[in-house]
């Protein structure tokens, strides 16, 4: 399985080396990457089956399920 998006702020400005991290839903960790200057980032040959997304950068960290565009804004 494939799975991409990208990771956006607030302004929809791109998110360049936010963590994302895809999990099965037992919470086993499958795959790792950074996303890129553009924001995007991409998995490719994921086991089949539903699976939870994790986006994390600069103390803020995000859930995505059913989807894969991730905003990413800092807590004020």
């Amino acid at each position: 399985m494939q799975l991409k998006g990208w990771v956006y702020d607030e302004a929809g400005n791109p998110v360049s080396g936010a963590t994302v991290e895809v999990y099965d839903y037992s919470s086993a960790l499958l795959a790792t990457t950074t996303s890129g200057a553009d924001g995007s980032w991409s998995f490719f040959g994921l086991p089949e089956g539903p699976v939870r997304v994790k986006v994390s950068g600069g103390g803020i960290v995000r859930w995505l399920e059913g989807g894969s565009e991730i905003v990413l804004a800092r807590a004020r």
